[in-house]
């Protein structure tokens, strides 16, 4: 009768065991799902060419530099319609405040007579395969788009 009872305890301890790897798999995918609220990402049109951006090409193409695939050059746009989402983009991505961004911009522009970043619109943007913006992950409609890079993850704390 005593290896009843302690076949009886083993599978108890077992139980525990299983519950609580149960437990802690929930606790992480909860866990994922909150912090996809909060996912920069680089998309293109999913009909684009382009696969991947590393941060350097997304730098300099926001910095309105030519970056380049299949000889045609990346146009970048920038989507002002959320102010967290661009001040994200702005200090993950660019390095910069507002102010000295736009600075920035306006200075390249009269300096080596190039055209200023369009910025997308309420109604969406011109899907052109080569157009690149940001946006959050949780936003993104993969009929329409594809990810090309995660700038960053974490809180807004």
């Amino acid at each position: 009768m005593e290896w009843c009872s302690e076949v009886i305890a083993l599978r108890n301890r077992v139980k525990h065991a299983f519950s609580l790897v149960v437990l802690l798999c929930l606790i992480a995918d909860i866990r994922s799902v909150s912090a996809d609220e909060h996912v920069l990402v680089l998309v293109v049109d999913k009909s684009s060419p382009i696969e991947q951006l590393d941060r350097k090409e997304a730098r300099l193409l926001f910095m309105n530099k030519p970056v380049s695939r299949e000889g045609r050059r990346l146009i970048p746009i920038m989507n002002n319609q959320d102010k967290i989402l661009h001040e994200v983009f702005l200090q993950k991505l660019m390095f910069m405040s507002a102010d000295r961004y736009e600075h920035y911009l306006i200075r390249n522009v009269f300096k080596s007579g190039g055209v200023r970043i369009r910025s997308l619109q309420k109604q969406g943007w011109k899907h052109d395969r080569y157009a690149v913006t940001y946006m959050w992950r949780r936003s993104v409609d993969r009929n329409i788009y594809k990810i090309v890079a995660t700038i960053w993850q974490g809180n807004l704390d």
